[in-house]
């Protein structure tokens, strides 16, 4: 893009002749107006002609001859999935590519006759039909196919299916007399081709030498045209005898074997403050594996366990570079012979070192690749990437896109980039130029600031609020989090069993260094998140650090007045008393001994006569943001049900991707059994699930579903009642797509807060020479009822309700007030009337729990006393 516009450039490893390159070796550029090209996201060079195909962001498929400059649009996809998996035959008489079509969901295998210039498809898919490759002998063309609906049952959804696994590696065979590849080839005993080789062997899998799978060196011969028949072709195709799963691509090398990754089915933890595109539950790239799959011998091997992302094999044949994850979570690519298992040993049976970049580790070492990067020129060029990426991209409201003066918006800012110092003015300057657009969804991350992190310095969080006390000389405990206590991660710290701290209890030291008014727990724990900490507590009510030492002293000298006055005379049975006394207090130190709690390192926190601080361990939270979200949903959940008598439920979903459908299905069983329900969609950060949410505020009670024995429940089980949604300025993209469907349906009322009024969608996201991140909302959202006005305007609750600063400070929630003042209007609108028979009562005669419980365990009541006669049968037992 050196001229302003994208343009397609050839390079040559060796010169050839009639190139048109200039001397010394320069690209060539080719004269194709960049309107006709467009943004180029997928090119592919043919292996025997001057011929490139390429994808562009308009859908289009395109054939340049790099000789001639011409070019030819070959196909165009109806649908905005557009055309990808370009794949080139051997002989480079066909071109093979998925496109999707218009119906969702739906993508075709077409074949394209670069001599005739015409496209045919060759597969009947049932859902989407992908990433084809080429038989290198020219028989069977392989591809991955989504036709296998085999649902998992739904351990949440009642009846509900999942359906994780849907695609199989297939084979297409090419002409019409090829027999089934799925039946075993015939071949005498000594067929030279088998050599039955182990599927463990390093190197070539079935007794190929050094290399690799092509079996002999590489000529430069013309391979033989390949012939298709077409008559017939889309009932050709079967699938592989493999496990459905979720592969990535596909691609077939020599003796008709294919290679292919494959992924499994995983889950990834939630939360507000956790990195989701770190924690992508569509599946794990460092979880991929490498498998080959022969046709003549049926058999799959994996070559590659894990780690792997994606692969590519080169035009000869003979060798696949892969992308991989190391176990560190760092990028690396591996060079291997195609076919083969990465060696374990080498040639002197001394095992490989796979962080060594070394030939037999197949490690290609990325330092190497060194850069001079001039920041005023790599800015200029990523402030113009960005203007044409918003230009071609972005899908504006017509009013809006008519008064946009592209060429004066780039004039204007590109002005003020002499004036750019760093790195973050100039993100400053891309977030100017992209608010002219006046949309949603439009913005510019950074990626490289200039500044190296290694360490990742990680606060720790007690999951409490602290205040510092004079009197007890620590940091009081105002507030202690539960959230999860179960969950290492969502729950407060201090809730864990055993550390028994609550408030009114102080926090006087962590790790032994002790704290000050001016030394904070925040101050000691820096760099302390996921990690173990000592804390020193006093409990509530204990007197000062100071009183303690005062009272400690008196107490001494007590002590020692009394020893010294005491009656030397007192008789046999006073000493006997004495014994038995200090026997006692000796058990009593064991049993408190038993007691202490897991994180107790010092008293325990049930001896409340006790004024000595105590030890406790715990480990710190490295966020705790999802434990205070928690607990105040908890307690926005517990306050609707105590004011309504616990007939209405309430939901909060702060998204509508992984985080919110998970909040969704965590209580929806409990909160929808309830008569009417209030659905709070504040602070909703949007995403792409709300027809989830809104199937199921549609569903309304059909009948009751009455057991033998138990409560009745209604059908469908999980219809609701009277709806009211809780929104406000916050309420952002598929958040305010939710509060208008409601309103537009008559499914409830809406309370709160005129929306953010952002529903444009930004489905691309592409990166910048330096890594960053442009995001360009490329679809817009109409909606009945409300056309585009959503965009920039947002929706306007029915109940409009403030959250004032006086109501943060009585810690009142207007809104919710409000919002279960609208519930309870409507059930006394009958608008929740019972569906079914009334409910029936306990069968006449039911046996009541019996005044005096019959049966006695055999384990005693406390501690029996060894002197008085109990011992271990001598106690007393219920």
């Amino acid at each position: 893009d050196a001229g302003g516009e994208e343009g397609l450039e050839v390079h040559w490893e060796h010169q050839p002749s009639g190139s048109g390159a200039r001397e010394g070796g320069e690209p060539k550029r080719l004269r194709l107006d960049s309107r006709t090209l467009g943004r180029v996201e997928e090119m592919s060079a043919s292996p025997q002609a001057p011929l490139l195909a390429l994808v562009n962001h308009k859908h289009e498929l395109l054939v340049v001859d790099v000789d001639s400059e011409r070019h030819s649009v070959a196909d165009r996809s109806p649908s905005a999935g557009g055309i990808e998996g370009l794949a080139w035959s051997p002989c480079g008489n066909w071109l093979a590519y998925s496109r999707c079509e218009e119906a969702a969901h739906m993508a075709t295998i077409r074949i394209l006759d670069v001599r005739s210039g015409e496209a045919r498809t060759v597969t009947d898919p049932l859902l989407e039909d992908t990433s084809p490759s080429w038989d290198p002998a020219g028989d069977f063309l392989y591809f991955l196919a989504s036709r296998e609906a085999e649902p998992v049952y739904d351990e949440l959804k009642p009846m509900d299916v999942s359906f994780p696994r849907v695609q199989k590696p297939f084979v297409l065979p090419l002409k019409r007399d090829t027999p089934n590849p799925l039946l075993p080839m015939l071949r005498t005993v000594y067929d030279d081709d088998d050599s039955g080789a182990d599927d463990g062997d390093e190197g070539s899998e079935y007794g190929d030498d050094d290399e690799g799978a092509s079996g002999s060196e590489f000529e430069e011969v013309p391979p033989d045209p390949i012939e298709i028949d077409f008559e017939g072709i889309l009932d050709r195709a079967v699938a592989l005898p493999l496990e459905s799963g979720r592969y990535g691509q596909v691609a077939g090398i020599d003796k008709q074997c294919l290679v292919y990754t494959v992924f499994p089915v995983v889950s990834a933890p939630v939360g507000i403050d956790v990195d989701e595109d770190e924690a992508d539950g569509e599946g794990d790239a460092s979880s991929g594996s490498l498998v080959k799959f022969s046709l003549r011998h049926m058999r799959e091997s994996t070559l590659i366990e894990r780690g792997v992302v994606s692969f590519s094999v080169s035009m000869d044949g003979r060798t696949t570079l892969v992308e991989g994850i190391d176990e560190d979570g760092n990028d690396e690519v591996r060079v291997f012979s195609t076919g083969a298992k990465p060696p374990t040993e080498d040639s002197d049976d001394e095992e490989v070192d796979p962080a060594a970049f070394t030939p037999q580790s197949g490690l290609i070492d990325l330092d190497r690749v060194r850069l001079l990067v001039e920041p005023e020129r790599e800015w200029t060029q990523m402030l113009v990437e960005a203007w044409r990426l918003f230009r071609d991209e972005a899908a504006l409201h017509p009013d809006h896109a008519a008064g946009i003066d592209w060429t004066g918006c780039l004039r204007r800012h590109a002005a003020l980039l002499a004036r750019v110092a760093c790195r973050s003015e100039l993100e400053d300057l891309m977030q100017e130029m992209v608010g002219e657009l006046r949309s949603s969804h439009a913005w510019v991350g950074v990626a490289d600031s200039g500044r190296d992190s290694p360490r990742s310095h990680r606060p720790g969080y007690l999951g409490a609020d602290f205040a510092w006390d004079d009197a007890m000389q620590g940091y009081r405990v105002l507030r202690v989090l539960q959230g999860d206590t179960w969950d290492e991660r969502r729950g407060g710290p201090l809730a864990k069993p055993g550390v028994n701290v609550g408030v009114g209890d102080a926090i006087l030291s962590i790790d032994r260094v002790r704290l000050t008014p001016e030394l904070s727990p925040a101050d000691l724990l820096l760099n302390a998140g996921g990690r173990e900490v000592l804390l020193e507590i006093l409990s509530a009510g204990s007197a000062s650090i100071a009183t303690q030492l005062a009272g400690l002293r008196v107490d001494a000298g007590k002590a020692g007045g009394k020893r010294n006055g005491k009656d030397k005379g007192k008789s046999k049975a006073s000493a006997s008393t004495e014994e038995a006394a200090k026997k006692k207090r000796s058990k009593g130190q064991l049993r408190e001994k038993r007691e202490r709690g897991a994180g107790g390192e010092g008293n325990s926190a049930g001896n409340a006569g006790s004024h000595r601080s105590r030890l406790v361990r715990v480990r710190c939270l490295s966020s705790e943001v999802d434990a205070r979200y928690r607990d105040l949903i908890g307690a926005r959940r517990a306050r609707v049900h105590a004011r309504t008598s616990g007939r209405v439920g309430y939901l909060h979903m702060p998204d509508t991707e992984r985080l919110g459908l998970s909040e969704l299905w965590r209580h929806l069983h409990a909160e929808s059994a309830r008569d009417a329900l209030i659905v709070d969609v504040r602070g909703n950060a949007g995403g792409a699930g709300s027809e989830v949410l809104l199937a199921h505020l549609q569903q309304r009670a059909l009948g009751v579903e009455v057991p033998r024995r138990g409560a009745s429940r209604r059908f469908p089980l999980l219809a609701v009642g009277p709806v009211v949604v809780l929104c406000d300025e916050n309420t952002g993209s598929d958040g305010e797509v939710i509060a208008h469907a409601v309103s537009h349906l008559g499914l409830g009322r809406v309370v709160g807060r005129r929306t953010w009024g952002g529903v444009a969608c930004n489905y691309l996201s592409l990166e910048l020479v330096d890594g960053s991140t442009v995001a360009v909302p490329d679809w817009r959202v109409w909606m009945t009822g409300a056309g585009y006005a959503l965009e920039n305007k947002g929706f306007q609750p029915h109940v409009d309700v403030l959250n004032g600063p006086q109501d943060h400070m009585r810690r009142v929630d207007a809104q919710l007030e409000a919002a279960v003042s609208e519930a309870e209007a409507a059930l006394q609108r009958g608008a929740s009337e019972r569906v079914g028979p009334p409910r029936s009562s306990p069968a006449a005669g039911a046996a009541e729990r019996d005044a005096a419980w019959a049966f006695e365990p055999f384990a005693p009541i406390g501690e029996p006393d060894d002197d008085a006669g109990g011992g271990r049968h001598g106690g007393r037992y219920i």
